[in-house]
């Protein structure tokens, strides 16, 4: 294979994906469903809670209603830019807490006014909003050019070598999923959040956040309500 064409071509093809993805405001008229298909959409969220909640712990009507949103595919506004989330893997991930398999990928916030709070990324692999596909673009290109980070070149020419002559898109699945492994691995990725606390060992699961939305905006418009409303 001829490494700098695919080089070339994979760089347009995130780029492309990157233009497809930041869906803005702008772009999208009106975006709402039927009552009726909402709220079939809420109950079922309320019914796998049942089941992925364990010994007494909560989650907020934020969350409830953001769940709710990404299952009817209504996409949801982030600081002007509308995500499109997999609610299922969002309550599988909330199950994983629940059962202390994803203790490695907690975070902490540092910083007020969000400190104590808990943070876990999620998305990494079925979701499709715009950060996930920025998270992977960043991981492999160069922000000056059009060209492999230097430091990612020998990941990169392996790929390449052992595809040999497997077809485009498997290439892409190596890469999306070196880079996604690698930034778990290292807690750098970044962008969508499932936000979450804990008072008395028990959890409180509070709302969907992303980085470019800011702390103050994140504590002003859904921590605060949480708290108003759990405390």
């Amino acid at each position: 294979m001829d490494t700098t064409q695919i080089e070339k071509r994979i760089f347009e093809h995130y780029r492309g994906q990157l233009g497809d993805r930041k869906i803005t405001t702008q772009k999208v008229d009106k975006y709402s469903g039927a009552d009726n298909e909402y709220d079939d959409c809420v109950r079922d969220i309320q019914e796998r809670l049942k089941i992925k909640l364990k010994g007494g712990s909560v989650c907020s009507t934020i969350l409830l209603h953001q769940l709710s949103r990404h299952k009817c595919q209504l996409g949801e506004e982030f600081n002007s830019v509308i995500e499109y989330y997999n609610s299922s893997e969002i309550l599988d991930l909330i199950e994983c807490i629940e059962q202390g398999k994803v203790n490695q990928r907690c975070e902490l916030f540092k910083h007020q006014p969000l400190k104590g709070l808990y943070k876990i990324h999620h998305g990494a692999f079925s979701g499709i909003g715009f950060s996930l596909t920025l998270n992977i673009f960043k991981y492999w290109f160069d922000e000056k050019g059009e060209v492999i980070h230097s430091k990612r070149k020998k990941d990169f020419e392996n790929i390449i070598n052992n595809a040999r002559e497997q077809s485009f898109s498997t290439i892409l699945l190596q890469m999306h999923d070196k880079a996604i492994l690698t930034l778990i691995a290292k807690r750098k990725l970044t962008g969508e959040w499932l936000i979450f606390d804990k008072k008395d060992d028990i959890n409180r699961y509070l709302c969907l956040a992303t980085h470019d939305e800011g702390d103050k905006r994140i504590f002003d418009k859904k921590i605060q309500p949480c708290y108003l409303e759990l405390n």
